[in-house]
């Protein structure tokens, strides 16, 4: 999943400006392969274990003293923001996720822009609900 331009992103009180982009990446951490006596393929294969990712990507303007301070790796947060397919608030999603930081990257273009790249790791509260799981923004969460 890709949401670019989502409103409102936010690691628990801390307010993150100028997100570009929230991408939520799902891979399987531990594969359960079996085969046959009759070939080389595949004849059952299960995801018994998945990893989902989080990258924030964003433009800092000022130093983000706040942010920089809290958000180490090992950190954990809920991750919150809110998406709509357009600029009203029509069909809009709330997302509410437990995370726990795992990178903070920064990069320097020519243009004199600083770019940040904060990587995640979702967290289940049980291990089998799914962590992201979006909500109605108004409606009961």
């Amino acid at each position: 999943m890709l949401f670019l331009n989502p409103q409102q992103v936010a690691l628990n009180d801390l307010t993150l400006e100028n997100v570009e982009a929230i991408a939520i990446s799902r891979k399987a951490d531990r594969l359960a392969i079996d085969y046959s006596d009759g070939g080389a393929y595949p004849v059952f294969a299960d995801v018994p274990e998945q990893r989902i990712t989080l990258t924030i990507s964003r433009d800092l303007l000022h130093n983000d003293d706040d942010i920089a301070d809290a958000a180490i790796p090992g950190a954990q947060f809920d991750l919150t923001f809110t998406t709509a397919p357009n600029a009203s608030d029509a069909n809009a999603c709330i997302y509410d996720i437990p995370i726990i930081i795992t990178a903070i990257e920064h990069a320097l273009a020519r243009s004199g822009r600083a770019r940040q790249t904060i990587t995640c790791l979702a967290i289940s509260e049980d291990g089998e609900t799914d962590p992201i799981t979006p909500a109605p923004k108004g409606g009961p969460r």
